[in-house]
């Protein structure tokens, strides 16, 4: 499938610590409402965070990403980004089809289902981020896209989380968080 491994880099900004921290405390979080929803068990190890740019990205996602934009109403998060394999998305975002076998990614099919799949997602940790930051926070629905050249010219600058998500009877990926700082 993809290269899950996580090359060292020694050059991280010092706020990487802090983002490791962050994404370790919502990790179970993530697990849970995600295994619930699709009703499988998900296994998630993060490794990171690092520095990757858009040749790591072209490579690991050779068909080309798909994106999905998550933003908040406290800034001070960034916005993520998270990259999937599209095989992937569509085996996470075509319930009737999970189990069966390869899944053709279909952007007009898959691309809203697993945005708002990754929304309820996103809205589980809410409240372990409100903590986390001593103010409430609001979580924006995903916006999908197959157009990831915007990020690719920023990517540099951001943190990134290499997240192997496994998830039963689907299979298992590499899925690139991408934080702005």
């Amino acid at each position: 499938m993809n290269d899950i491994d996580n090359p060292n880099k020694s050059d991280s900004p010092d706020w990487f610590s802090q983002l490791g921290l962050w994404v370790e405390t919502i990790k179970s979080e993530f697990e849970t409402t995600l295994s619930s929803l699709l009703e499988k068990k998900v296994t998630l190890e993060i490794d990171g965070p690092t520095v990757v740019d858009g040749e790591e990205v072209n490579i690991i996602y050779p068909d080309g990403p798909l994106q999905l934009l998550v933003e908040f109403s406290e800034k001070e998060l960034g916005a993520w980004y998270f990259l999937f394999d599209k095989p992937f998305a569509a085996a996470i975002a075509d319930p009737t089809k999970v189990g069966e076998g390869d899944i053709v990614f279909d952007s007009e099919t898959h691309l809203q289902a697993l945005s708002e799949i990754w929304g309820q997602v996103s809205a589980a940790i809410q409240s372990e981020l409100t903590v986390l930051i001593n103010r409430e926070v609001l979580v924006d629905m995903p916006v999908p896209t197959e157009d990831v050249s915007e990020l690719l010219e920023k990517i540099q600058t951001c943190g990134t989380l290499r997240w192997n998500l496994e998830i039963e009877d689907i299979g298992r990926s590499l899925v690139l968080m991408i934080i702005e700082p």
